[in-house]
């Protein structure tokens, strides 16, 4: 599995291509071979692409507006063909379609989405959060809904790793249920500061989530491809130290 970083968390510094270059320098640095695109500025994917080469980093994932996917899956499609990048990624559910009513809407909108992508050798990739986790008017969660809607081969789950947790679902258990899905992770961690969960450097949460073993279960199961890094806010810290800390935890702990 290759390590990547989820570029949302450096999400400061990559709005412009001078500082996004000067980003990718500092992410291969450290030891990344692999980005997913999030939250950067207004930079064409072939500049993107040539900045990640010149820095060996492979764009293996993205965050796709929602409504372009849907609206545009072609030139969605053909960025990432520049990007070099197979796996498009969507950040989190519409608002909208997180209903009983309202999710057979979703999967209306968006199979042939992923079918399409899957004609042309792509995959959607789906970030969980932990409302997926909410039952739906007494009835299944959104999340069992994804997946009996949703064949394997058409969505994959870019599961992470706080969230589950946060959900309270069992992250072990979402693993073997999310077989054949989960060719990307992200690997987020969570401390408690008076009672309140905060994100964390990979590694710092104190065993709150056990990355060692959900890396050998990831192992075992054989179909993650990369393990990004993601921390949504680093409260006044660098976030270049704490993607550093969580690539040298992930690097000494679980990969060994």
């Amino acid at each position: 599995m290759i390590p990547g970083a989820q570029l949302y968390s450096i999400r400061a510094f990559t709005q412009n291509e001078r500082d996004f270059a000067r980003s990718m320098k500092k992410v291969r640095s450290i030891g990344y071979r692999a980005v997913q695109i999030s939250a950067v500025g207004s930079i064409p994917p072939q500049t993107l692409r040539n900045i990640c080469d010149d820095n060996e980093l492979e764009i293996a994932l993205t965050h796709t507006d929602p409504e372009r996917l849907r609206a545009n899956d072609e030139a969605v499609m053909r960025d990432h063909e520049i990007m070099g990048c197979r796996y498009i990624g969507m950040g989190s559910m519409p608002e909208r379609y997180r209903s009983t009513d309202w999710f057979p809407y979703f999967v209306e909108d968006y199979y042939p989405v992923c079918e399409s992508f899957a004609h042309n050798g792509m995959k959607l990739m789906y970030h969980n959060h932990s409302f997926e986790w909410e039952l739906c008017a007494g009835k299944e969660t959104l999340y069992h809904s994804l997946l009996r809607c949703f064949p394997p081969e058409l969505l994959g789950i870019t599961l992470d790793t706080y969230w589950v947790y946060y959900a309270g679902a069992d992250l072990s258990q979402t693993i073997r249920e999310c077989a054949g899905r989960l060719q990307c992770v992200h690997f987020k961690d969570m401390v408690l500061v008076h009672d309140h969960p905060r994100y964390a450097p990979v590694g710092q949460g104190h065993g709150a989530i056990h990355f060692k073993s959900i890396t050998e279960q990831l192992i075992a199961q054989g179909d993650t491809a990369y393990i990004f890094v993601e921390q949504d806010d680093c409260y006044g810290h660098s976030p270049f130290d704490c993607l550093q800390e969580s690539y040298a935890f992930i690097v000494r702990e679980c990969m060994r």
